[in-house]
């Protein structure tokens, strides 16, 4: 009984991980973005 808690703990720990690795990697390609736009409009202005 405790391996397979532990076993599904670990799981639930993993895919939290995950979910926080997506959202920055989210966030940063938001920023990289962000910043190109902005190097462009100040481009072309």
């Amino acid at each position: 009984m405790t391996s397979s808690f532990t076993i599904h703990k670990k799981r639930f720990l993993c895919l939290n991980f995950i979910k926080i690795v997506i959202n920055v990697c989210f966030l940063l390609v938001l920023e990289q973005c962000k910043r190109l736009r902005h190097k462009n409009y100040s481009k072309d202005f």
